[in-house]
């Protein structure tokens, strides 16, 4: 192929390319600026970098980019996703809680509704988020492990409702089901926390570490009664950590070289 030099390593051959180039790869010597040369696109050392596409030019059809710069994009691409739906996650649960409570002002079947709808939404975004993580991370544990400790609140909700019935009934096992209920929980907790350490620690993001302290002090403190209201602040200032977690986040790093443990 032949081409017009513009500099001692780049060429503009006749396809309407850039291409980067060794003077292996050029049959008529050291080429110098404006210098026209024959040279092989196709040897050891030339690549073409990018395409023109300037006026009367023809446009190549053909996707020069290098496979190395498409694994870029597209890894790119994934980790915006990702951090997207980690803001979502965040956010669209809220929304509905906002609505239910101060603008439709929901009672009932509706709010119970509502608020259900919410903690799904945010756990199928979240579990979404934390699949695009892992699969950067070349890890398939983060969201398979999130998405185990969905699962089990599910059931230690349904053993704790449960267990309610039963002590109303006064059933002489309410409080084996109650502490099963609380056994589930605190599996959940265990799992949950972690990890959210661990997603920490791949994105080099500490804020997700202070945000599930944050969140378990203030469950703790609401379930308390006395100190409420100091836990409901808590959470509230977790929910804004976690979102400014997702924002912050710009990097995804290798998972370990011995993997996650499945909890």
């Amino acid at each position: 192929m032949k081409g017009v030099a513009i500099n001692e390593t780049t060429i503009i051959g006749d396809d309407g390319k850039y291409y980067k180039f060794s003077f292996e790869d050029v049959r008529s010597g050291r080429p110098i600026g404006g210098e026209r040369a024959a040279f092989r696109p196709d040897g050891a050392f030339a690549r073409d970098v990018f395409v023109i596409a300037d006026e009367g030019e023809k446009r190549a059809t053909k996707d020069v980019r290098s496979e190395e710069t498409k694994a870029a994009l597209k890894e790119s691409a994934a980790f915006d996703r990702a951090r997207m739906l980690g803001i979502a996650s965040g956010i669209v649960p809220a929304v509905i809680k906002i609505y239910a409570y101060f603008i439709a002002s929901y009672g009932g079947l509706a709010l119970q509704i509502s608020d259900n709808l919410a903690v799904i939404s945010a756990a199928l975004l979240t579990y979404a988020a934390l699949g695009g993580v892992a699969r950067l991370a070349h890890s398939d544990d983060l969201h398979v492990n999130y998405g185990k400790a969905m699962i089990v609140m599910f059931v230690a909700h349904v053993t704790a409702t449960l267990a309610s019935y039963m002590a109303d009934a006064a059933h002489p096992l309410a409080k084996l089901v109650a502490v099963i209920a609380l056994l589930l929980l605190g599996y959940v907790a265990f799992v949950w926390g972690k990890v959210f350490f661990e997603l920490a620690r791949l994105t080099r993001n500490g804020l997700f570490r202070v945000y599930v302290c944050m969140f378990f002090a203030g469950e703790l403190l609401w379930a308390s009664g006395v100190l409420a209201v100091f836990g409901f602040f808590l959470l509230v200032a977790s929910f804004f950590i976690y979102i400014a977690a997702w924002v912050k986040t710009d990097k995804v790093g290798e998972e370990k070289d011995a993997g996650l443990f499945i909890y």
